[in-house]
């Protein structure tokens, strides 16, 4: 989840020359669209063929992840609205965010030599390399066509995207990185579940067993422990009464199941323990402590720690860095609207108004009616890719 931009950008076009299918619509030539000035920002200056291979490697991406589970449909989705009430749909989103990913590299880029930073030859020859292989590959080539990018302009983007992550990395080198067992510990255990609820398959409403019922859970909880007891295997007891499905659980302080009672339980145990019958959020529960610090998760949640503290040092810097250039940026204003307009995601847009003249936004607007009923599954996706790319930009 956490990865530099170098890494990212390359993945990201190894993936984009090895896709089936990438099309879109060009409207301009080669030379037209390296002339035309998308936005300036930070004094650097973006053209469209630049922007438009960010765009690229974006809608690859997106497309790998997303589509199968939205179809044709996906990039006219409306995602949310903007500040007038007007409908913001995936593509929209989407190509605001990369317009605000290449911002961050030119202002990271231009953080270089007054931080001393710089990229060393061999790194300058692996940027050179990836974009002769990119400009090279077919896929490649159907890129730079429809971009009016070139190999020139390919290897700047790889340059940038390093020396950007090289800056990133500066500003984070001294971030504590050192995470105690205590602070990231993650428990594992075994548990059999005896529910003092019910919940309704079709509607998932929960209610409250009756004292009967519970009691008859309980009495089943008891008769299981003794079975344990007496020497029977807790997973082949667990599977004897129904309840080895989902027994296993890895959580971290505050973050069972069971609740704080049962975490507190836990603790007083020690690795190969079995509790008796206990009562938590969940019903009665019989638990097998199979490892107090579990040394995979807690590892894990150590570097997550670890990132989280370099992501927020990294933030606060460059909100530091631009703040005073973003109290006059305006997405709208700023980007050239009709040249970015020219960027397609929506082969379906793309190909009408190919044919037909019709304007993307006019095709919005209709595909927008027709995928309404999905504005909620979009809603999920839009919040899940805006915290994966803002974890983009958390160094490791």
């Amino acid at each position: 989840m956490k990865k530099h931009f170098n890494r990212i950008l390359a993945a990201a076009l190894v993936f984009v020359m090895t896709a089936l299918c990438l099309t879109g619509c060009s409207l301009g030539s080669k030379s037209e669209q390296s002339k035309t000035l998308l936005f300036s920002y930070d004094g650097s200056d973006v053209y469209l063929d630049e922007a438009w291979v960010y765009a690229k490697i974006a809608q690859t991406g997106y497309e790998s992840q997303y589509s199968s589970a939205f179809g044709d449909s996906m990039w006219s989705m409306q995602i949310s609205e903007d500040d007038e009430g007007n409908p913001i749909t995936m593509e929209g989103m989407v190509k605001q965010n990369v317009i605000e990913q290449i911002k961050q590299v030119k202002v990271l880029v231009n953080k270089a030599d007054e931080l001393k930073v710089s990229l060393t030859d061999e790194e300058k020859e692996t940027a050179k390399k990836n974009a002769r292989t990119f400009a090279g590959e077919e896929e490649g080539k159907a890129i730079l066509d429809e971009t009016g990018a070139t190999q020139d302009l390919i290897q700047k983007i790889y340059e940038e995207n390093a020396l950007a992550s090289k800056v990133q990395q500066e500003v984070v080198k001294d971030v504590d990185t050192e995470v105690s067992d205590d602070e990231a510990r993650h428990t594992t255990v075994y548990k059999l579940v005896f529910p003092v609820t019910n919940t309704d398959e079709e509607t998932g409403a929960v209610t409250d067993m009756t004292d009967e019922e519970k009691a008859a859970q309980k009495k089943k909880a008891q008769k299981a422990y003794k079975e344990i007891k007496a020497g029977k295997d807790i997973e082949e007891v667990a599977q004897a009464y129904g309840v080895d499905e989902n027994a296993s659980e890895t959580y971290g302080a505050g973050e069972s199941s069971g609740g704080e009672s049962f975490e507190k339980k836990i603790a007083s145990m020690k690795d190969g323990d079995i509790s008796g019958v206990l009562t938590t959020d969940e019903g009665y529960v019989i638990a097998k402590l199979v490892a107090y610090t579990d040394e995979e998760a807690t590892a894990a949640e150590k570097e997550s720690i670890v990132s989280e503290r370099q992501s927020e040092a990294y933030q606060k810097q460059y909100e530091e860095w631009t703040k005073e250039l973003d109290e006059d940026w305006d997405y709208e204003k700023d980007v050239d609207q009709d040249a970015w307009a020219q960027v397609i995601f929506d082969k379906t847009a793309a190909a009408e108004e190919s044919s037909t003249g019709v304007t993307a936004e006019e095709n919005d607007t209709a595909a927008e009616a027709e995928t309404s009923q999905s504005s909620e599954e979009a809603s999920a996706v839009s919040q899940e890719t805006t915290t994966a790319e803002e974890s983009t930009t958390a160094a490791e």
